[in-house]
């Protein structure tokens, strides 16, 4: 990477997103390994840490620190943001983190919890075995170096061309973290990294905000399995699609609860075959259980787990059946239902049911709800029921169809519908499938 493009990125910080006691570190030109310890030694004399993730996003590497305070995170911003890790090499932009909280499920090379709680419940010292060296801070005439150079071949190979590790191995069984380190011993994680993903090669539109969600920056666990180590990614393919019927919007309709959606595409040599880019392989995980060979619309959904790691930005989309374009990006989407620990728990993960659940809608009468479902072109549902309002604001309750197809064909034809109400701005329909038995 060049100094100048280095430079471009910056400059390119997103001021708008609120202070917050976790930092978003990306590693530019980064030549060499960054892991948990590196990163606790740039941090830990800053402010007491709580949490390190570290991962991997095509070819760039970032971070995310969690501070015990605020004011420890917004001086590692001010402090460290333009600084080299190495001298000439990974130089760290910072950008506040979105989420409220990273989610470390074992400590390994590239998440770590350094909390009292975490060690004594799996009974180790709180800080492992890392231990507590001083950066070393240089002033260089371009920017700061924050330690010295590594070792020639340390930890087995740099980073940077990262398709497998060599010396390091597997890593103690290394998981996928946020759908972008793949399998770190071997296989398949450096399939398409040379490829650009708008934010892959610098020169262009980067967006690095985009990917910062809650479930993007926690250790999710997926073990690697299947054939060649390919499952884990975080993109999914999905065969027997309805080509009259199905678009990127509705198709976002349906995968929604299950994770947030980052960009889906239809393929355009395989009628009724398209891709979805989710948050994490764990949001794969879950949909494949529980929308695989799924009825709708008189075929079978086929999901199975993608060998790419990303969806790549298509410039020149061509048009589905209904005239709308087989390429859209939701990674900032207002509809995405994951984007905080906090919304992420209200979702039920639960396969298609009979009975949808409706939210964020103005008070109507049941046949108004009903036309709302049969404009979109569903079948109407048997039985409404709405729930005691907790609020002026909007209101909530239950669909009952026919069948568990029925209802799925309903959310995907009718989720998001916006609906004009009172208010300045029109209500618009969330729905997701209710466990609830009549």
């Amino acid at each position: 990477m060049a100094p100048q493009q280095v430079e471009s990125e910056l400059m390119r910080v997103d001021q708008n997103i609120r202070p917050n006691h976790i930092i978003l570190l990306t590693v530019l030109n980064a030549q060499y390994p960054i892991d948990v310890h590196i990163i606790n030694k740039v941090c830990q004399n800053i402010g007491k840490i709580r949490r390190i993730v570290v991962f991997k996003r095509g070819a760039i590497v970032q971070s995310m620190v969690e501070f015990d305070d605020l004011t420890s995170a917004t001086n590692a911003k001010s402090q460290l943001h333009g600084c080299d890790i190495y001298s000439g090499s990974c130089t760290l932009k910072v950008e506040y983190g979105k989420t409220d909280r990273l989610n470390v499920k074992r400590n390994t090379d590239m998440t770590w919890d350094y909390t009292e709680e975490f060690a004594a419940q799996n009974g180790m010292a709180a800080n492992g075995s890392f231990h507590q060296e001083q950066p070393r801070v240089e002033e260089r005439r371009d920017r700061p170096v924050l330690l010295n150079e590594p070792p020639p071949g340390s930890m087995g190979a740099a980073m940077g061309g990262m398709g497998s590790m060599g010396g390091m191995g597997a890593m103690g069984g290394m998981t996928t973290m946020g759908g972008g380190m793949g399998a770190m011993g071997g296989g398949w994680a450096g399939e398409n990294m040379g490829e650009s993903r708008g934010y892959g090669s610098v020169g262009g539109s980067v967006d690095y905000g985009a990917r910062n969600t809650y479930e993007q920056s926690t250790n999710y666990g997926v073990s690697m399995g299947g054939a060649g180590g390919r499952r884990g990614g975080s993109v999914l393919m999905i065969y027997g699609l309805e080509p009259a019927k199905f678009n990127c919007q509705r198709l976002f309709n349906l995968f929604c609860q299950y994770g947030n959606i980052v960009r889906i595409m239809f393929l355009k040599n395989k009628e009724g075959t398209a891709m979805v880019e989710l948050d994490s392989p764990e949001s794969v995980n879950k949909a494949i259980q529980n929308l695989n060979h799924v009825p709708i619309f008189g075929l079978k959904l086929k999901l199975e787990w993608s060998k790419k790691e990303f969806i790549e930005e298509v410039k020149h989309p061509h048009q589905l059946c209904d005239g709308s374009t087989s390429y859209t990006d939701f990674a900032r989407d207002r509809n995405n239902r994951f984007d905080t620990p906090e919304r992420a728990a209200k979702n039920r993960i639960i396969a298609p049911t009979k009975i949808l659940h409706y939210y964020n809608v103005p008070k109507m009468e049941d046949q108004d709800m009903e036309d709302i479902y049969t404009s979109a072109g569903a079948t109407a549902p048997t039985k409404i029921k709405w729930f005691p309002p907790k609020s002026e604001k909007s209101a909530s309750g239950l669909c009952e169809f026919d069948s568990a197809q029925e209802a799925c064909e309903a959310l995907v034809l009718a989720n998001h519908t916006e609906i004009e109400g009172t208010k300045k701005y029109p209500f618009c329909m969330k729905l997701c499938f209710s466990p609830a038995t009549h």
